[in-house]
């Protein structure tokens, strides 16, 4: 029973070690994906093409930034 237990436990613990960090680098990304979004956004305003146009270089230089960092 006790050797059970402890693979119990090293199986919760090694999963938490693989898992949390994970899941903290997806929010994390998705907080700066976020942002990005947000700031080229407020460029869309000045940029002369169509909506279309605008929406796909944003979300073009949002990626591209997000590559980048």
């Amino acid at each position: 029973m006790k050797k059970m237990l402890d693979f119990v436990k090293t199986t919760i613990l090694g999963g938490l070690v693989a898992i949390v960090p994970i899941a903290v680098l997806l929010v994390s990304l998705g907080m700066v994906l976020g942002i990005l979004i947000d700031i080229t956004t407020a460029m869309a305003d000045v940029l002369p093409y169509s909506a279309v146009a605008s929406t796909t270089i944003i979300f073009g230089v949002a990626l591209v930034a997000l590559a980048g960092i």
